[in-house]
């Protein structure tokens, strides 16, 4: 999916709630979580100004 196409039809609670449940998955996995990989840019707004 184009990340523009993201930005403008992603649902910002289902957005939290796969981001929330990656960093879940990490910590129980003793990976402590340094940064978020924004996956090109997808959920900051680059494209529509729409960030989550």
């Amino acid at each position: 999916m184009e990340v523009s196409v993201f930005e403008k039809n992603a649902d910002v609670d289902e957005v939290r709630m796969v981001v929330e449940a990656q960093i879940q998955t990490a910590i129980s996995l003793r990976i402590e979580p340094t940064h978020l990989d924004s996956h090109a840019g997808s959920i900051l707004g680059l494209y529509n100004n729409s960030d989550f």
